[in-house]
């Protein structure tokens, strides 16, 4: 479990997969916000796709930067899942969930068989962040 700086998330995935791959040990996640991905996240997964990287990448989908103010995000919804193709994974393994109590166990699902497969997975979770959604009641 690492937290290094804003941003980092993806990067450092790619060079523990590769690390723990050789080992024969463990799956790495990384996890990054919409507009962290944007920013910074982008040129790691293409080096993750272009590299073959084993590992899950989650990108927090809440339509804002909530970190500096909400701020509107550049690529969020079906622009996001585009730029993520674009960037060389594979469609089958590009997943978007809606973080609702209702799709649990649907979503649960879907992390569980992206965690089992070896190769690079993206899923995008989606939910308005609770700061902007409490100011627009």
């Amino acid at each position: 479990h690492w937290t290094v700086c804003m941003g980092a998330s993806i990067s450092m995935a790619h060079g523990m997969s590769k690390a723990l791959k050789d080992k024969g040990k463990g799956k790495v996640v990384a996890v990054i916000g919409d507009s962290t991905f944007v920013h910074s996240g982008m040129t790691p997964l293409l080096n993750m796709a272009y590299n073959g990287s084993d590992a899950v990448v989650v990108i927090c989908d809440n339509s804002t930067t909530a970190m500096t103010g909400g701020q509107d995000t550049m690529q969020t919804g079906p622009d996001l899942v585009r730029v993520v193709k674009g960037l060389g994974v594979d469609p089958e393994h590009i997943h978007v969930l809606e973080m609702r109590r209702k799709f649990h166990e649907e979503n649960t699902n879907v992390i569980r068989k992206e965690l089992d497969y070896e190769g690079l997975s993206v899923i995008i979770t989606v939910r308005e962040c609770v700061i902007t959604a409490a100011k627009k009641k």
